[in-house]
């Protein structure tokens, strides 16, 4: 990461960069209030602070300091780092968990058209019909429970509650 902020301030050569400086969690507000009194001499000289991280972490910088923070990525999704600039959404945060009766992979997340009881029937033998390059979330499902020694689950999903999606969410709800 720290080479992403080097790199950036290269492109910047015609700002003045005051200082760079890393905040392992920027989302946690304990800890950002920590880091910024470290480095409260500093922040004052500064006109803008750039926010290499999500659009969460932008939010709480401004919100902790006087200053313009501007968001030096675009937030796609909150997701799982496979390696360097490859990523992948697991989950959608939408508040009604099925991961215990899916074997841990979530077919709301995974499935391009959302379906959650087991295959649609344009799947093309165990690829995706909407992406033929990768594999349809319940023949992983599938897979990762015979692998498990999980038994056959028959479960139906019950239908989702949008209203738990509604933003801004809280925890715990208001």
């Amino acid at each position: 990461l720290f080479r992403s902020v080097e790199e950036l301030a290269r492109k910047l050569d015609d700002k003045e960069i005051v200082f760079t400086v890393q905040i392992d969690e920027p989302c946690d507000q304990r800890i950002l209030t920590r880091e910024l009194r470290r480095i409260s001499d500093r922040l004052e000289r500064v006109e803008a602070i750039v926010v290499l991280a999500c659009g969460t972490a932008v939010q709480v910088m401004a919100s902790a300091v006087e200053k313009p923070c501007l968001a030096g990525l675009d937030t796609l999704f909150a997701g799982t780092v496979v390696h360097v600039n490859k990523y992948l959404e697991n989950c959608l945060a939408c508040g009604e968990c099925i991961l215990n009766e899916t074997a841990g992979i979530c077919p709301k997340t995974r499935c391009p058209k959302g379906i959650l009881n087991g295959p649609c029937s344009e799947k093309l033998d165990e690829k995706c019909s909407v992406d033929p390059d990768t594999e349809c979330v319940w023949v992983a499902i599938e897979n990762r429970r015979q692998a498990l020694g999980m038994e056959r689950n028959a479960a139906v999903f019950l239908p989702q509650d949008w209203a738990r999606r509604a933003s801004p969410r809280c925890v715990p709800e208001k």
